[in-house]
């Protein structure tokens, strides 16, 4: 595999290595050392040592497989510079969930920017992100072939009520459905009770929120979902792969669902009785401006489809896509 920038940043395996620092980034495999950007089960690997923020290294007990043992976790907090021989690194807030991190680092006289996941203006539960300039950005492209914008975290938050309160009018149950227990869960939670809203909570979702009250997010913990048994609440809150093994149908009153995702923009959300586009990953606007603020002399994109960086490219932007 060809190096990515050989004295910063290597892709091989299929993976990013970073050998200042002896380090793989987000990597899906194990590997001696890893750097974790945010607690979501496709960023996760049982490294035999994970590098990651201290909220990450709390919320990664209940991303690992049930039963196994969390590696040891060395927790480095955001904006501390370390020096790691005659590299500097230091972890910055991406603004994607609660303890998600990107990392920066200065070595050999060049700088890189991993950023991963990323969403600039944060939420309730995250702070915006946070982005240095960089010689080298890699980012994660997850959106960057779509075109239509996302609502900002107000809007979204607005919309899953109004959606909740015309639904409970008609007679019906509200369900909001989520990509993951971790995120954007947590915020939905906070804006219900805010609009005077109670939540039951799928089991993975609610032990999610209890940790995030344990680490100081002052969001209201929701009555748990059973496994035969809905308690009384005004909004049930699941994520979507908990929809394709339990029927809320035979449980709830006339249920109605609404997709609450970057996906709700894109056909995923056809079967779907409303589709909310609130995402905690950036939008290809978003993408663009983030871009803008790092001012690097080459952009690297992974996942997605490639088109933000021919996008890049036709504006005479250096740019690659990592397949």
């Amino acid at each position: 595999m060809a190096p990515l920038i050989a004295d910063l940043c290597q892709h091989k395996e299929g993976n990013l290595y970073v050998p200042a620092l002896d380090c793989w980034l987000d990597a899906d495999t194990p590997r001696p050392k890893g750097f974790v950007s945010h607690a979501h089960t496709d960023h996760y690997a049982a490294h035999q040592v994970i590098i990651c923020n201290p909220e990450t290294a709390q919320l990664l007990t209940l991303v690992k497989p049930y039963g196994e043992a969390l590696p040891p976790c060395r927790p480095l907090r955001l904006g501390r510079e370390v020096a790691h021989g005659d590299a500097r690194v230091r972890l910055l807030p991406s603004g994607h969930i609660l303890g998600a991190a990107m990392l920066h680092l200065e070595h050999g006289g060049s700088s890189l920017l991993y950023a991963g996941d990323v969403r600039p203006s944060g939420s309730a539960t995250a702070p915006p992100a946070a982005p240095l300039p960089a010689d080298h950005l890699v980012v994660e492209d997850t959106f960057g072939a779509l075109d239509e914008a996302f609502v900002d975290s107000r809007e979204g938050a607005a919309r899953v009520v109004e959606f909740c309160q015309s639904t409970r009018q008609e007679g019906a149950s509200p369900v909001l459905v989520t990509m993951s227990g971790c995120g954007k869960a947590q915020e939905m939670v906070i804006a219900l009770a805010a609009a005077g809203l109670t939540t039951a909570l799928q089991s993975k979702i609610w032990h999610f929120t209890r940790l995030y009250a344990r680490l100081g997010v002052p969001v209201p913990l929701g009555a748990r979902l059973g496994q035969e048994t809905v308690p009384d609440a005004d909004v049930v809150l699941v994520t979507c792969a908990y929809l394709e093994h339990n029927d809320l149908g035979a449980r709830l009153h006339r249920p109605k669902y609404a997709l609450v995702s970057g996906w709700a923009a894109t056909a995923n959300a056809r079967h779907y009785d409303a589709a909310i586009p609130w995402s905690d990953h950036a939008s290809r606007a978003e993408l663009l401006s983030f871009i803008e603020a790092v001012q690097p002399r080459l952009v690297w994109t992974f996942a997605g489809e490639g088109k933000l960086a021919r996008e890049l490219q036709a504006a005479g932007i250096g740019a690659r896509h990592l397949a």
